[in-house]
C-alpha cells in the first residue's frame, strides 16, 4: 500500500467529490457531514509512537518530513521496456495493532482482439481496497475497486473506479486521448466531466509500484515521477528519496532488512502527502507507514488481508430464508445497540431509547457553524417520539397508532409526494406498466400489492446506490434503497402520495467462522456487540387518510423493528445530501432497545 491510495486518500477524495458534485446550499454541508465523520474516525483509532527499529548503518529517519532530497532533480520517468510480467500483492492496513482493512492488486498483460496482428498488448491493473472506519458505535466500511488499462511502457490509457463510503456510492472513469484525460464522475443521477492537460510522459494510478519494481532504488537516490493520483484523481508529483536500509519489524514480530524510501506527494506544487515506503531487494513494497494517522500496511497473504475485515461484516440476503442466506460485504453504515429483539418479524411493537452524544469538543474536528446542532428525531409515520432529557423515546409499531404523552406524525402530503423527478419517474413506460393491473383497485390494496410486485420482481444484491426507478425496473436485483426507489415511483404513478424513509434497522450479527480468522486477529467488527442496526431504506404512502410504511424488500408492511430518522424526496441538486445527513446522525446516536411486544 502506498499511502495514497490509502483511506487517507478516500477522506480527500470524498470531500472532493461530494463537494463538486452538490451545488448551492447542498454543497457545504454534505462535504462537511462527509469530512467530519472521517475525521473523527481516523482521530479515533490513532496510535503515538513510530515503530520500534534498530539502526542498521545510520541513526534511524524518525520524522518523514526530515529527509530532504540535496539537490533538485528533473522528472525521472519510468524505464520505457516492456511489461516483465503479471504480478500480484495483498496487503493488510493497521492500526494501533488493529487489522483494518486490506488491500488487493494485480497486474495482468490482456491481448486486444484488435491488436493481435500488430503482436501489441495491454496490461490490466485492478486495484480492490477496504477499510473499516469506526465513530463510537458506528461502523462503515469504505471502499474502492479501480481497474485501468495501460501500455505495457506504462502509457495510461483509462481507468474505471468504483468509490462507495458507507452507503453513498461515486463512479469515476478516464480516458486519454491525445494531450488531454478526460474524466467523468457520476454521482446518483449528476454527472461531472473535467479534462486534465495530458502528456505521454505521464504515468498511471500504480506508477510508484511500477518504478519501484522496475528500477529498486539505491541509497542516497532521489526520483520524480508524474502520474495521476488514485483516488483524487489529479496530476501529481511523486518525491522518492532511498536512504538506505533498515531492519524493520514486521507484522510477525520479526525484524526484516529493506530499503527505506521517503515519499512526498505534490498536487499543484502544494504537499498532500508524506509517508514512508520499505521494499525488498526486488523493488517489491512490504511494508508503508503513514505517520500522521499511524496507519500501516503489510504485504501478507490473502487469507490474512481478507479477515482484516472480518465475517461479521456482513448480513444476509432477505430474499432468501434464514437458513438459506448469502453473507455479503457491508457496504453500509451500522451503528452496535443495545438489547435484542429475538424475532424481528414478529414484532408487533418495539420500544426503544435514543441518547444523543455531544459533538466532538475538537475544534478542529467541529464546524463553528453547527456548533449547538444536535440530531433530532422526529415522529414518521409508525413511528411515535418523546422527547426526554439526553434524548428520546421512540415507539415504532407495525399498525398506525396515538398514544398519550408521544408525538404522532401529522404532517399532510404535498405535491413533490406525486411528483415525477430524476429519480422517482414514474411516467416511464416499464414503471407504469408494473401498476397497470392495480389502476383500479382500491388505494391500500393497491399499495400492499405495489410492494409485492416490487418484492418479488427484484432481487437482493448489494447495489444499494441511488438509481433511477426505470434503470431499477430493467434489472432483476438491488438493496434496499433501490427497492424502495422502486415503489415509491410505482405508487406515484397509481396517483398514491409516497416518499423514501431514511432510517436504521435492527440486524442480529452472525458468529465469524474460525476457519475464516485462521492466521489472523480478529478485527473490531467482531468483536462488537451481538445485535446493530444497518442504515436502511424503505417507502411511507399516503393511502386513506393516513400514512403507511412499506418495506418492499418485504412485500409487507414495514416491522417495527427500525427508526425512521427522515423522509425525503431525494431532491436538490444532490440526491445523496438526505443519505449524507441520516449518515451523519448514526455517529452521535446511543440506541438501546427498550421492549419488543408479539
Amino acid at each position: 500500500m502506498l499511502i495514497d491510495h490509502s483511506f487517507i486518500g478516500v477522506l480527500l477524495l470524498a470531500i472532493t467529490v461530494f463537494r463538486d458534485n452538490a451545488s448551492g446550499s447542498d454543497a457545504r454541508p454534505l462535504a462537511r457531514v462527509v469530512q467530519l465523520m472521517m475525521i473523527s474516525a481516523v482521530m479515533g483509532m490513532i496510535g503515538c509512537d513510530m515503530p520500534p527499529r534498530p539502526p542498521i548503518e545510520r541513526a534511524p529517519v524518525s520524522d518523514a518530513a526530515s529527509v530532504e532530497p540535496q539537490e533538485e532533480v528533473e522528472i525521472v520517468e519510468p524505464p520505457q521496456d516492456a511489461f516483465m510480467g503479471d504480478w500480484e500483492t495483498w496487503e493488510v492496513y493497521r492500526i494501533a495493532g488493529r487489522n483494518v482493512g486490506y488491500r488487493h492488486i494485480t497486474a495482468e498483460s490482456q491481448f486486444d482482439r484488435d491488436l493481435i496482428a500488430s503482436g501489441d498488448t495491454q496490461v490490466r491493473y485492478t486495484l480492490q481496497d477496504e477499510v473499516l472506519f469506526r465513530k463510537g458505535h458506528l461502523r462503515f466500511v469504505q471502499s474502492l475497486s479501480q481497474t485501468s488499462l495501460e501500455t505495457p511502457k506504462g502509457e495510461l490509457r483509462s481507468f474505471n473506479a468504483d468509490l462507495r463510503v458507507g452507503p453513498m456510492q461515486t463512479l469515476m472513469s478516464g480516458n486519454s486521448a491525445g494531450r488531454l484525460l478526460a474524466i467523468e464522475t457520476i454521482r446518483g443521477t449528476s454527472r461531472v466531466s473535467r479534462t486534465l492537460p495530458w502528456a505521454s510522459t505521464t504515468r498511471g494510478l500504480l506508477a510508484r509500484y511500477q518504478s519501484l519494481r522496475r528500477n529498486p532504488m539505491k541509497k542516497d537516490e532521489t526520483r520524480k515521477l508524474r502520474y495521476l493520483l488514485p483516488w483524487r484523481y489529479e496530476l501529481a508529483i511523486a518525491e522518492l528519496f532511498c536512504s538506505g536500509q533498515s531492519a524493520i519489524p514486521m507484522l510477525d514480530g520479526q525484524f526484516q532488512l529493506l530499503t527505506e524510501i521517503t515519499c512526498r506527494i505534490r498536487v499543484d506544487d502544494q504537499i498532500v502527502a508524506e509517508h514512508m515506503i520499505w521494499t525488498d531487494d526486488k523493488g517489491i513494497v512490504q511494508k508503508t507507514l503513514e505517520p500522521s494517522t499511524r496507519l500501516e500496511s503489510y504485504r501478507t497473504q490473502k487469507s490474512v488481508a481478507l479477515a482484516a475485515l472480518g465475517e461479521t461484516s456482513i448480513r444476509p440476503d432477505r430474499s432468501m430464508e434464514p437458513e438459506q442466506a448469502a453473507p455479503r460485504h457491508l457496504f453500509t453504515a451500522t451503528v452496535d445497540v443495545q438489547g435484542q429483539i429475538e424475532r424481528p418479524d414478529d414484532a408487533s411493537r418495539v420500544a426503544f431509547s435514543v441518547s444523543i452524544k455531544p459533538r466532538s469538543a475538537d475544534p478542529e474536528q467541529a464546524d463553528p457553524e453547527q456548533a449547538d446542532e444536535s440530531p433530532v428525531i422526529l415522529p414518521a409515520p409508525h413511528q411515535l417520539v418523546r422527547q426526554v432529557e439526553g434524548g428520546y423515546q421512540v415507539l415504532v409499531s407495525r399498525d398506525p397508532e396515538n398514544r398519550d404523552g408521544f408525538d404522532a406524525f401529522t404532517e399532510q402530503p404535498s405535491d413533490e409526494d406525486l411528483a415525477s423527478t430524476t429519480v422517482f419517474n414514474h411516467q416511464e413506460p416499464l414503471v407504469a406498466r408494473m401498476t397497470a393491473a392495480l389502476a383500479d383497485k382500491p388505494k391500500k390494496e393497491a399499495a400492499l400489492e405495489s410492494a409485492k410486485v416490487v418484492h418479488g420482481v427484484l432481487g437482493w444484491s448489494d447495489d444499494g446506490v441511488i438509481e433511477r426507478a426505470s434503470l431499477i425496473a430493467s434489472r432483476a436485483g438491488g438493496g434496499s434503497i433501490q427497492h424502495a426507489i422502486l415503489l415509491t415511483s410505482m405508487l406515484r404513478s397509481l396517483n398514491i402520495p409516497a416518499r423514501l424513509a431514511i432510517g436504521v434497522k435492527y440486524e442480529s450479527l452472525q458468529e465469524p467462522s474460525d476457519s475464516s480468522i485462521e492466521n489472523a486477529d480478529r478485527s473490531d467488527v467482531a468483536k462488537a456487540s451481538p445485535s446493530r442496526m444497518d442504515i436502511d431504506y424503505w417507502t411511507v404512502a399516503f393511502v386513506d387518510g393516513q400514512w403507511l410504511a412499506l418495506d418492499a424488500t418485504t412485500g409487507d408492511i414495514a416491522s417495527p423493528d427500525r427508526i425512521t430518522l427522515m423522509t425525503s424526496h431525494l431532491g436538490g441538486a444532490n440526491e445523496y445530501t438526505d443519505v449524507g445527513r441520516a449518515f451523519e446522525m448514526l455517529g452521535r446516536l446511543d440506541i438501546q432497545v427498550l421492549k419488543a411486544q408479539y
